[in-house]
């Protein structure tokens, strides 16, 4: 990985980085804590990165991932991300501004997909950056480039995937050396006049070249979850079940971390209310108006009108809990978050759990908003969280076609052998008569 950046940055001489691997048990004892900071360090002479195992965070929610390969794939990004900021740190040009920071992540998008075996990528990444990017603007939640790119707000963090679409188109199109330069330039002084400097187009230009050539190239399936920070980027009304007005302190903190994720300081043009579920009214009738996000136990009324306003049919109700892709989860610890889309063309996500403690207990250890940008949810079940994406619940549900195709080709050979069977021993009763 290391020499493919070398060569795909010319970058000439002797070239040595340390790379040091910390377990999350060296890192969470006190005395040593200081000296590791769980996100990847970069030092002068090397990359410090935190190692978490399978069972101690979130990962991907699907199908024949073994722990072996996930681990892999997921240590493969950690040191990937750290090495790639050390390069262009060290040898293209330290970024002394937030705006200069998107370029960076622009370029080590860029490096990650230049560098990293396809499986890691397709396994940890699958969709990102392009298929979020389309939804945003099919659902007029983007903001323009310039917006972003020129502001010094916790806005342009959360348009984060438009930024890295647009600069990985950029590096592919115009060529690397181009955007080395204009990256260079954005470090030096933060300004969008550059892009006439170094393209010869304005950025107006260029975000309509990267746009047309998105819609052409690629696209969501028609049954693609939204992400949890879709919610964030639009008008949405969180509703808490009032029978638990406990669940109102859930509602505010959520309510807080997508205002100060993502909203903080910038002129998103949405709102975010709170309303409790006796005055929020029919939740269909709500979801005319805006997207919704519904806080309540799995075994409420309120959850079972949200479940029935949910496509997909991933979610469901058992009689001591809920469930997910026919699986039921019945402890008091189980908790599932999920967005996905409705009749009413408006997005609709869930948080429920079995436990009112619990869902508060795990929103104040974890906001979800903060867990993973482009996810659709999570599933939190045996101490383990399991992080479910756009694109995971469709690849689980294409799968089953082939499991019934599957058993069909079973039961056409059992009948098959059975009738062969029959056959033979019609025949030798006809033998014995005779």
């Amino acid at each position: 990985m290391v020499s493919k950046i070398v060569k795909i940055l010319d970058i000439k001489g002797d070239v040595s980085i340390n790379i040091t691997i910390y377990s999350i048990e060296y890192f969470r004892e006190p005395e040593k804590r200081r000296y590791v900071p769980y996100f990847p360090k970069i030092t002068e002479n090397g990359v410090a990165v935190i190692y978490v195992p399978y069972k101690l965070r979130y990962h991907i929610f699907g199908m024949n991932v073994t722990e072996d390969y996930e681990n892999l794939n997921y240590l493969f990004l950690r040191i990937s991300d750290a090495v790639n900021v050390y390069f262009i740190r060290n040898y293209i040009s330290p970024s002394f501004n937030d705006v200069a920071a998107n370029f960076r992540e622009g370029l080590n998008l860029y490096l990650t997909m230049k560098t990293l075996p396809v499986e890691a990528i397709e396994l940890e990444m699958s969709g990102y950056p392009n298929e979020p990017v389309l939804y945003l603007f099919d659902h007029n939640a983007d903001i323009p480039l310039k917006e972003a790119f020129s502001r010094l707000t916790a806005g342009s963090l959360a348009y984060r995937a438009e930024i890295e679409s647009f600069a990985y188109w950029l590096i592919n199109n115009y060529g690397l050396s181009k955007y080395l330069k204009l990256y260079k330039l954005m470090c030096q002084s933060p300004s969008t006049k550059y892009f006439k400097d170094v393209y010869g187009l304005g950025l107006d230009k260029l975000e309509e070249e990267w746009l047309n050539y998105l819609r052409s190239n690629y696209r969501y399936p028609s049954d693609y979850n939204p992400f949890y920070k879709y919610l964030a980027l639009t008008n949405t009304t969180i509703v808490y079940d009032s029978d638990y007005p406990q669940l109102r302190e859930v509602a505010q903190l959520i309510k807080n971390v997508m205002s100060f994720n993502y909203a903080y300081l910038y002129p998103l043009n949405n709102s975010i209310v709170i309303e409790p579920s006796a005055e929020a009214g029919d939740l269909a009738n709500l979801l005319l108006r805006s997207n919704v996000l519904v806080i309540t136990l799995s075994s409420t009324s309120l959850f079972r009108s949200a479940v029935k306003l949910m496509e997909g049919n991933y979610v469901g109700y058992c009689s001591n809990g809920f469930k997910l892709l026919n699986k039921c989860y019945t402890n008091a610890s189980d908790m599932l978050t999920l967005i996905t889309n409705t009749n009413q063309a408006k997005a609709l996500g869930i948080i429920t759990g079995n436990n009112a403690t619990t869902i508060i207990k795990y929103i104040k250890k974890r906001p979800i908003f903060t867990l993973d940008d482009y996810a659709s949810g999570c599933l939190y079940t045996n101490n383990s969280v399991y992080i479910i994406y756009p694109l995971t619940l469709r690849k689980i549900k294409a799968a089953r076609p082939n499991q019934v195709h599957y058993l069909m080709y079973v039961a056409i050979i059992i009948l098959t052998l059975l009738t062969i069977a029959l056959t033979y021993l019609v025949m030798r009763c006809k033998v014995w008569n005779q």
